[in-house]
């Protein structure tokens, strides 16, 4: 699949400890693109089970790689994407190895997910 466009969102985190959970928020922009997209997020080696929210989509659960379709859940302004992690303290860094936001041509995304 070809790649419009792409950003790490495993840096800058702002996290805090909250009922015995590590939860950790990166905020994003997407700039406008000027063909048709599907947005695919893509957690890279988390290690533990996690809870992912982003507007109105939530994971619960997960450990390992995943790889969702979150077009629906993205806008072109303000996002938070929200992770969160029972037993894992502020001390501890988020328990993942990367987390991207990729954009792709529609007619690529819809032949290959």
């Amino acid at each position: 699949m070809r790649t419009l466009y792409e950003t790490r969102l495993d840096a800058g985190w702002q996290c805090e400890e909250r009922d015995g959970a590590l939860v950790c928020r990166a905020a994003f922009w997407l700039d406008p693109l000027d063909v048709c997209a599907r947005y695919l997020l893509h957690v890279e080696g988390a290690e533990r089970a996690y809870r992912l929210v982003l507007r109105g989509l939530a994971v619960d659960g997960h450990v390992g790689d995943l790889l969702l379709d979150v077009t629906e859940h993205v806008m072109l302004e303000d996002n938070t994407l929200e992770m969160m992690w029972s037993g894992t303290s502020l001390s501890a860094n988020p328990p993942l190895q990367a987390l991207t936001l990729r954009a792709v041509p529609c007619e690529e995304a819809d032949a290959g997910l």
